[in-house]
């Protein structure tokens, strides 16, 4: 197995790190996108993030999935690479996977497998040297073809980046076609050449694109299309300064700043005024109507220093 040197750490955010659907993109494998979709993700420039409809059908699918992956498991532990006296033994069961987050050769990366294969006591079950990870798929009847006879590209590489995250061994791809049918089980087992291929591809690009901002090659991509449209749009929108223009931004920029200035001596000025009055609340001048008042508001803890000079 190869051994990356991965700094485990807490739960990435999923547009701040390469995830196991970013790596596809960044791969040029996704069904869903490309590595312009992957930079615009990353440098928070996409324009809609909005889940697609195989992914919506997905997250509700996946409890119907895991269930019938838990009855497979009993009936035809083969179809896991299983035996039946393993299954007993050990008492093994599917259960829901945690996030995994780690630096990996400075970049932050991230994979949610769907389920992973645990013992009676919670424990990973360890085969190959790794563990078994399920990735559920719900998929529309017209996709069967993508999965005859095996997963498609794009799920082959975002296994193995569950695989790399996880330290896993397997990772099955279940994909369901349709309430009426069985799902389908496809095994797909740890690719260390590939897992080397997607490491170097996402240090490449998360080095070189996203921390540069330095956008992809351009192609005839939605996503690169959407940005090309945004940048002639900001360009149209912008122009040199004019006449007086840049003496009045200067001005602004200097009365911001001596604001500013005014401010850290104004607090300085009144924490001094609250140390010297104490515990009064009020100063007056006799005669006149200046004064200084330091009282605690209704409901409130901390006093308030008002300062009325009108003489």
């Amino acid at each position: 197995m190869l051994q990356v040197d991965k700094q485990v750490c807490d739960t990435l955010d999923r547009g701040k790190s390469i995830g196991s659907t970013i790596i596809g993109q960044v791969m040029k494998t996704s069904l869903y996108g490309d590595p312009w979709d992957a930079f615009l993700a990353l440098t928070g420039q996409a324009d809609d993030l909005t889940p697609t409809l195989p992914m919506e059908f997905g997250v509700l699918g996946e409890p119907v999935m895991i269930k019938r992956c838990n009855s497979i498991l009993v009936d035809e532990p083969e179809q896991f690479g299983l035996t039946h006296e393993e299954v007993k033994e050990f008492g093994l069961h599917f259960v829901p996977c945690d996030t995994a987050s780690a630096i990996i050769e400075g970049v932050p990366c991230r994979a949610t497998p769907d389920a992973v294969l645990v013992t009676s006591n919670g424990e990973l079950f360890i085969v190959d040297g790794g563990c078994v990870l399920l990735e559920c798929k719900v998929r529309f009847w017209a996709d069967f073809d993508l999965y005859n006879p095996e997963p498609p590209p794009s799920d082959y590489d975002q296994c193995q980046w569950h695989m790399t995250l996880t330290d896993g061994a397997r990772c099955f791809v279940i994909a369901w076609f349709g309430i009426a049918r069985d799902v389908e089980i496809f095994r797909i087992d740890r690719d260390d050449e590939r897992i080397r291929e997607c490491l170097d591809a996402a240090f490449d690009f998360w080095h070189f694109n996203v921390m540069k901002n330095n956008p992809p090659t351009v192609n005839g991509s939605t996503a690169c299309k959407q940005y090309l449209a945004r940048q002639e749009e900001r360009e149209a929108s912008r122009r040199e300064f004019r006449d007086d223009e840049w003496a009045l931004a200067t001005d602004i920029a200097q009365a911001k700043e001596e604001i500013a200035t005014l401010k850290e001596r104004i607090e300085m000025w009144e924490n001094m005024l609250r140390e010297s009055m104490g515990e009064m609340q009020e100063l007056y001048i006799e005669g006149g109507k200046s004064k200084v008042t330091c009282k605690k508001p209704k409901n409130r803890e901390t006093r308030t220093l008002r300062v009325s000079m009108k003489d």
